[in-house]
């Protein structure tokens, strides 16, 4: 059902521990934009919330230089989703997600908004098919810290097989003219992501929104060279790296330009966007590159 249930009632029922065994649908202004946010036994929560308004500012002025389909690796229960709802971007918006939970709340989103153009893989991407275990860090069961990298993080609450696919073996790709920005959020599977994905990258050349956590020490060799070799299967591609700085209440900055990204501990410095060589003059006219 829909209900016209105020947030603080929401926020009631979360705190007494009931939203995981109610499933209902709520009007919710998501930054303005006018959506209905699903909730099924307790996942979507956080989409009654605003987060990282620094996104929709990057999809809407990098989408502004880069038309196409909008890609979404690691779509979770749609936080970008309705970023680029909102932003109003026209073509075809293709998520990924291996989590079923997560699989089954996207779907819904959808279908309850009237979204078109809008679809839902459920899968992971990768640099080859196969099946792998996706772990959860959290109890709920639309962890968005999950990872498909084995030990990425200590101490699991969760675990279960996931499939993964390369992005160029996609058949939804095959009729498409234009692919404008590829976002990644896969909690350091990045590097199979563009591992599997050379043929579409080589041919559309999107821009390539990415966050790429923290090495943190020397320790973490495996971190670090996952890092590198994803920066460097972009430079073969002839990609530009710019950090994505952030203002103190998390909006839009500027881009700044790096040749290699340098070992840190600051999460907030960890989203990136990759452009392709032969469009940084024209992004200058709608990006803040320094």
């Amino acid at each position: 059902m829909r209900v016209t249930l105020p947030f603080r009632g929401v926020e009631l029922l979360r705190r007494l521990g009931l939203l995981p065994a109610l499933n209902f649908s709520y009007k919710n202004l998501f930054g303005s934009g006018n959506f209905i946010i699903p909730l099924v036994g307790g996942i979507g929560y956080r989409n009654l919330f605003h987060h990282e308004s620094w996104m929709e500012e990057v999809i809407a002025k990098v989408s502004a230089c880069s038309e196409g389909a909008f890609i979404d690796v690691g779509a979770n229960t749609g936080q970008t989703l309705l970023k680029v709802k909102k932003v109003a971007i026209a073509g075809l918006y293709l998520g990924f997600e291996p989590n079923p939970s997560c699989v089954h709340y996207l779907r819904k989103l959808i279908q309850v908004n009237g979204f078109r153009n809008a679809q839902i893989i459920p899968a992971g991407l990768s640099d080859a098919w196969g099946m792998v275990t996706l772990s959860g860090y959290a109890e709920s069961e639309d962890d968005t810290s999950a990872s498909t990298i084995p030990g990425f993080r200590e101490h699991p609450a969760w675990s279960f097989p996931a499939p993964v696919m390369p992005l160029d073996d996609v058949p939804q790709l095959r009729t498409l003219e234009k692919i404008g920005i590829i976002k990644i959020d896969a909690e350091g599977a990045e590097e199979k992501v563009i591992g599997g994905a050379q043929q579409v990258i080589g041919k559309f050349r999107p821009f390539v929104l990415c966050e790429i956590l923290p090495v943190y020490n020397a320790q973490n060799k495996e971190r670090e060279q996952r890092q590198d070799r994803l920066l460097e299967l972009l430079g073969i591609l002839d990609y530009k790296l710019y950090r994505i700085i952030k203002t103190g209440d998390s909006g839009l900055h500027y881009f700044k330009r790096m040749e290699a990204i340098t070992m840190h501990e600051d999460c907030n410095l960890s989203d990136y966007l990759f452009i392709p060589a032969e469009q940084v003059s024209r992004a200058e006219k709608h990006l803040n590159l320094r």
